[in-house]
């Protein structure tokens, strides 16, 4: 897909009434950064495969709870 920075989120978001965002390959968390500073989604969630990468991350969101890591 690419970084998200490159898409309008945010009005893909309200075009199509999503209210969940949901990617894979979490890496340093910009993706998930950057939709959540949109602040049009209620929940975000993002799966990652490595347990190291995921727990630096789940430290990083530790203060959003809208934020959801995944291993």
């Amino acid at each position: 897909m690419g970084a998200l920075h490159h898409f309008n989120l945010r009005h893909l978001a309200r075009q199509h009434g999503c209210r969940w965002f949901i990617e894979t390959g979490t890496a340093h968390g910009h993706g998930i950064a950057h939709a959540h500073g949109l602040g049009c989604f209620q929940r975000l969630d993002s799966i990652e495969a490595h347990p190291a990468t995921a727990e630096a991350a789940t430290a990083r969101f530790l203060d959003c709870p809208d934020i959801h890591i995944h291993a």
